[in-house]
């Protein structure tokens, strides 16, 4: 029987422990408020992956880990494939993100 790999990534705000074959896993609060591309360049760091490796135009890489884009579904495919951590994770950080910018904004014009 097969057992099945699990990766342990560790960031500077927190450890979590996101599984490469789960469909989800949690993130940390505190994350709600950085851009993706925050994560993503200290992931890449970390992992010493070049941006050519996810094998997309430079245009959307610079965006997203410029802060300038958000992670669409299919970047979130390559990203998973390149670095091995679950698509879902990253739409979620993305989502959680765009969520915490519009809660921000609401309490702003208030």
């Amino acid at each position: 029987m097969e057992k099945k790999r699990q990766s342990k990534r560790s960031w500077n705000k927190g450890t979590f422990t996101p599984s490469m074959t789960d469909s989800h896993c949690r993130i940390p609060a505190e994350y709600a408020s950085q851009h993706p591309g925050k994560l993503l360049g200290e992931t890449m760091n970390a992992l010493m992956v070049e941006r050519r490796a996810f094998k997309l135009p430079a245009g959307t890489i610079n965006g997203i880990l410029e802060e300038r884009e958000t992670i669409t579904p299919t970047v979130a495919n390559q990203l998973s494939r390149v670095l091995g951590i679950s698509a879902s994770f990253w739409t979620t950080l993305s989502a959680n993100h765009e969520a915490f910018l519009k809660e921000k904004g609401k309490h702003a014009a208030a």
